[in-house]
């Protein structure tokens, strides 16, 4: 378990939008958005996650998520993650989880990007 101490308030914002046409490649626009440097780090409905890592090289990777119970999961944090981009991992996991709870009588999964400036 990683213990994050806070010591001065941050402000952070996380943008998320649903799209319905299966024709975008949302994939390498959420690789693009990390390339261009225009958010920390992207989350996809597909568990990818994007981000640059402690010495400003591109990253992608699956994450891998363990479901513990119905409370409960774990997630494999990949390695060279700052603290921030940590919480990002926790906060895209966790919105997920409620999501699947919520709307989990609908058939249709919708494919999304998770965004974090």
């Amino acid at each position: 378990m990683i213990n994050i101490n806070i010591y001065s308030s941050d402000i952070w914002h996380s943008y998320c939008s649903y799209f319905l046409e299966d024709n975008l490649d949302l994939e390498s626009i959420a690789k693009k958005i990390i390339l261009f440097n225009a958010a920390e780090i992207v989350v996809s409905s597909g568990n990818t996650c994007y981000w640059r890592d402690e010495n400003k090289d591109y990253q992608e990777t699956n994450l891998s998520v363990e479901k513990k119970n119905a409370f409960r999961s774990k997630v494999q944090i990949p390695s060279g993650m700052s603290p921030l981009n940590i919480e990002f991992i926790y906060q895209s996991q966790s919105m997920i989880f409620h999501e699947q709870k919520l709307y989990s009588k609908f058939e249709q999964k919708n494919n999304y990007i998770r965004i974090y400036f």
